[in-house]
């Protein structure tokens, strides 16, 4: 960068120190000040890459809202959220949010966490350690037509849980309200481990929430009447 004619790198005169009218210990004795970082990070499927890259511009400016840096590095196929923040829930919030990227939820959605009332879960549907199907004997015909039925319902289950439900090949993610996901991990559970369909169970909870507003309704209009 050239000086002007007052001798000033671009619009700062560096000639003269800033003032600093109070001292924190936080600064170091050059004026500096230090600030501890928090950085996560976890490597994602190769074949994320093309997606993370064309929403980065749009993850990078929401997390600069919340005071984090967002980064998304091809080379080493790692995604890296870095704080000065130290809140605990915040801490294990981003841990959430890198657990739900890595497992195809968008990242807008998976931004939603840190509005702090939304939980998620990653229920593990195959073989593997504390998978519904490890210890019960589905061979994988039979899973993978346990994971079809369940995915017939899942757009039904999505309205009635209030959640949003990706389904991958061993695993299903899920982000919601609480009283959501323990209702969506209870289908999951009968459909996978007891080859129960979600559907039958679905409508009768729609029938049930629609008698509820009706009798909700007329006891609206009957307070009124007196």
């Amino acid at each position: 960068m050239e000086k002007n004619q007052s001798g000033v790198f671009g619009e700062h005169d560096t000639s003269k120190p800033p003032e600093v009218n109070t001292f924190d210990p936080s600064w170091s004795d050059e004026g500096i000040l230090q600030l501890e970082v928090v950085s996560l990070s976890k490597r994602y499927p190769k074949h994320l890459e093309p997606y993370l890259l064309q929403s980065f511009p749009k993850g990078q400016q929401m997390f600069s809202i919340i005071r984090f840096t967002y980064m998304v590095d091809p080379y080493n196929s790692c995604i890296t959220l870095s704080t000065t923040r130290k809140e605990p829930a915040v801490i294990r919030r981003a841990k959430e949010f890198l657990q739900l990227v890595v497992h195809h939820m968008p990242v807008h959605l998976a931004f939603t966490l840190f509005t702090g009332w939304l939980s998620s879960d990653i229920i593990k549907i195959w073989r593997q350690d504390g998978g519904l199907c490890k210890d019960i004997g589905v061979s994988g015909e039979q899973f993978h037509e346990r994971r079809n039925l369940f995915g017939d319902s899942r757009d039904a289950l999505e309205r009635l849980s209030s959640c949003k439900i990706i389904i991958q090949s061993t695993t299903i993610v899920v982000i919601g309200k609480s009283e959501g996901i323990k209702i969506v991990r209870g289908m999951v559970k009968d459909c996978f481990v007891s080859n129960e369909s979600p559907a039958p169970k679905i409508r009768r909870a729609e029938r049930e929430l629609a008698r509820k507003d009706i009798e909700a309704v007329r006891r609206r209009l009957h307070e009124k009447q007196h």
